[in-house]
């Protein structure tokens, strides 16, 4: 219900982006006094502007990260929760989505010059006034001072978004021993102390353009980050570590990366040297 209300949510904003512009241009040729109102006006820029600036920097919606959280990643099942997201999602090249929000701000400005917000006092006046022919300076200012405090607002969020796609990004380097682990626990329900018993090379020769090194102890799989990655992960350790139904080897090992709590009925084996902030860890690899 929670996530429902909160894709509800979404949708009425990006009704807003989308209608809060055309009714301008409506209204402007109707008469209609409330387009011209610079709360709307002026909102409904910030709004637009925050859109362009996330989809331009790569960085997800937060109402979109957050209903996705609060659903652990599937789709809704409510009636209005399909209808809605129906309604606000669709397939298109993610290019195409950052053209078009650049497109629907630039356009936006240009109504501010166009179509120029008024106090209601100075609604009443003759069109052709001075405060009917577009920005004051004081107006300018402050929609670029709104426009850089988001911008402020999104840069740590962007450098997060780094960071993160490290860690996805070294991930896969793991996989090379995941399967020597698994075959051991199979064949001899046991795990390999290191790197050697594995039949791997030394922790230091399994490396990437993000990770220093690869570590086995006793069926853990540490990834230590260095090399070219963010100073966020460089010296920082994520783990994975196996987990088995100890009287039933036939299972298959399933891997419990960093914080990620250990299904039911399964134990899980060597120690967790996860020092990597839960911040930057993908949600299969936290605790929540």
């Amino acid at each position: 219900m929670a996530a429902d209300a909160l894709l509800v949510a979404h949708f009425l904003i990006a009704a807003f982006i989308v209608g809060g512009l055309l009714l301008t241009w409506i209204g402007a040729l109707l008469r209609w006094g409330w387009v011209r109102n610079p709360w709307f006006r002026y909102l409904h820029l910030c709004a637009i502007a925050f859109v362009a600036l996330e989809a331009a920097l790569g960085i997800a919606c937060p109402l979109t990260v957050w209903e996705d959280l609060l659903r652990g990643g599937l789709r809704p099942e409510s009636f209005v929760g399909r209808w809605v997201y129906a309604a606000l999602y669709y397939r298109a090249p993610e290019w195409l989505f950052t053209a078009a929000y650049l497109a629907w701000t630039a356009a936006t400005l240009a109504t501010l010059k166009w179509i120029p917000p008024q106090r209601a006092q100075g609604r009443n006046r003759a069109r052709h006034s001075a405060a009917a022919q577009g920005f004051t300076l004081l107006e300018l200012l402050a929609v670029l001072g709104v426009v850089a405090i988001l911008l402020l607002m999104a840069i740590p969020s962007y450098q997060h978004k780094i960071v993160r796609e490290q860690v996805l990004e070294a991930l896969p380097l793991a996989d090379i021993a995941k399967g020597p682990i698994a075959a051991e626990w199979k064949a001899k329900q046991k795990f390999p102390a290191n790197n050697a018993a594995a039949g791997l090379p030394t922790e230091d020769k399994i490396v990437s353009t993000l990770v220093s090194a690869v570590a086995i102890e006793q069926g853990a799989i540490h990834i230590s980050f260095g090399n070219r990655a963010h100073g966020q992960l460089k010296g920082k350790v994520l783990s994975l570590r196996p987990a088995v139904v100890a009287d039933a080897p036939i299972v298959p090992v399933a891997w419990i990366c960093g914080y990620a709590p250990v299904p039911g009925q399964m134990t899980v084996q060597g120690q967790n040297r996860t020092d990597v902030s839960a911040e930057y860890l993908p949600y299969k690899c936290r605790a929540d």
